[in-house]
């Protein structure tokens, strides 16, 4: 039991960072890179994407459960009457969970703040442009104003934002720090109030290393479609044109997620969402109908410690070994090969029904065909063909 409550959180990590444009690295490299490749036109924002990912995940995390369940307590009818020794135990965790949530006390002014500030901003994102009414980006210009927007006015007022309640919020007269006993109230200093966000913990703490790679992987994008790579790599791929464009996304679904248990998830979606933009496109298909696809099964990774941050982090623990992560029938090596065959068959039936009905994913949008006609005519006599064939 213990290896199974280990493994369920790294699983429900994957699993749920799927449902948000910023759950994992892969959401946001992405966006990103639909933004760089096909400008504001694909209109991939926070909510759209949460209304599509949503149902899957919790499709996703309801089945992780349910074979976890089974395979670490061997049963399904957990609804069942417990044994008198599986009560006890259920009580003996009751009370670990009691006493860690004792230790965190009442929530300070400033963890409040913070919770206020990021229900303002996931209200903002929800409702920006919902699709089914006009949003609030309507009183503004047309791409003026994106989910970026957003983020950076909460960050401004994070840094603006006491950290402690000022004395006009408590009624009461304003902390004063007394130099001697013979100061008089006017000659005292009045008590200094850090911010909720400084610069120095920025500093020490931000993941710059995720900005880095994002940043990285829409350069590579760009540099993939402007060098003509990215269109030499369609045409290689253009063998699977014949497959009908549903079992066509379901192949590179799983290839996605059989590649990821052994790189990074960041890094594989940063190497191959460029490739399948330009083989959505040589095909005449979506590409959002390939690349979103790709995108979750990089987060679909439940074999391997290296695959994501959350298998690497269960797996420093000590408390589980590979042979745990890594599922076979025959050989009763355990957990994650069921689970990667059921998140990406759950996968392709979401961006075959919400995919269709919020994204239109069947049909060939015209800012496809507009981003393929940008680039710049100076790179036109470049062969990458010819470059590559000795290869």
């Amino acid at each position: 039991m213990c290896k199974g409550l280990t493994l369920c959180v790294p699983y429900a990590a994957n699993i749920g960072g799927t449902a948000t444009a910023i759950g994992t690295p892969p959401n946001l490299i992405l966006i990103t890179q639909i933004e760089s490749l096909y400008g504001s036109e694909a209109n991939v924002s926070f909510g759209t994407w949460m209304m599509l990912s949503l149902p899957g995940m919790l499709i996703c995390l309801l089945l992780c459960w349910l074979w976890l369940q089974f395979f670490f307590l061997d049963q399904f009818k957990f609804w069942k009457q417990r044994l008198p020794q599986t009560k006890k135990q259920e009580r003996r965790a009751k009370k670990v969970i009691q006493t860690e949530y004792d230790a965190l006390g009442p929530m300070t002014f400033a963890e409040k703040a913070v919770l206020v500030h990021f229900i303002i901003l996931i209200a903002l994102w929800l409702t920006r442009d919902p699709k089914f009414v006009p949003g609030w980006s309507v009183i503004f210009t047309t791409g003026f104003v994106t989910d970026t927007t957003t983020v950076i006015a909460l960050c401004m007022s994070l840094f603006c934002f006491p950290s402690e309640p000022l004395w006009f919020m408590c009624r009461r007269i304003p902390d004063y720090i007394p130099c001697s006993k013979e100061d008089k109230p006017s000659q005292r200093q009045e008590k200094k109030v850090t911010p909720l966000l400084t610069w120095k913990n920025v500093a020490e703490k931000m993941a710059w290393d995720v900005i880095f790679l994002v940043g990285g992987g829409a350069a590579m994008a760009e540099a993939c479609k402007a060098s003509g790579l990215s269109s030499w790599l369609g045409e290689q791929l253009a063998v699977f044109g014949s497959l009908p464009p549903g079992l066509m996304t379901l192949f590179v679904s799983f290839i996605v997620a059989a590649f990821t248990e052994i790189t990074s998830n960041t890094a594989t979606a940063t190497i191959i969402l460029p490739i399948f933009a330009e083989l959505a496109t040589s095909l005449g298909v979506n590409p959002l109908y390939i690349m979103i696809s790709a995108t979750w099964a990089c987060s679909y990774a439940f074999m391997l410690p290296v695959a994501t941050p959350p298998n690497a982090i269960a797996f420093s623990h000590g408390l589980i070994s590979v042979l745990d992560m890594v599922s076979n029938f025959l050989i009763h090596a355990k957990t994650g090969f069921m689970l990667n065959i059921i998140c990406v068959l759950v996968a392709n039936l979401s961006i075959n029904t919400f995919g269709i009905w919020i994204f239109d994913v069947k049909a060939y949008p015209s800012w496809a065909d507009s981003a393929a006609t940008t680039v710049p005519t100076i790179l036109s006599g470049i062969n990458c063909t010819e470059y590559f064939q000795n290869f």
